[in-house]
């Protein structure tokens, strides 16, 4: 699955192919690519829409991502 990616602060956007859509896996994409190595993320998922928001500690949105088969 192609996963794309959009971090507001910076208006950094990519997409990554990932085998599995887990909190794991979409971290390492977002501290590797979006440069974000030390900073707690967490994430919310829609499954009707394919989509999800990037919450950091404090629970703010940050960035979004989809999900493309």
């Amino acid at each position: 699955m192609i996963v794309n990616f959009m971090l507001y602060q910076d208006a950094v956007s990519w997409h990554s192919h990932l085998h599995q859509l887990t909190g794991d896996a979409l971290r390492r994409h977002i501290q590797v690519k979006g440069k974000m190595a030390h900073r707690a993320l967490d994430f919310s998922y829609c499954e009707n829409s394919h989509t999800g928001n990037i919450l950091n500690s404090e629970n703010e949105i940050i960035g979004r991502f989809s999900v493309c088969s």
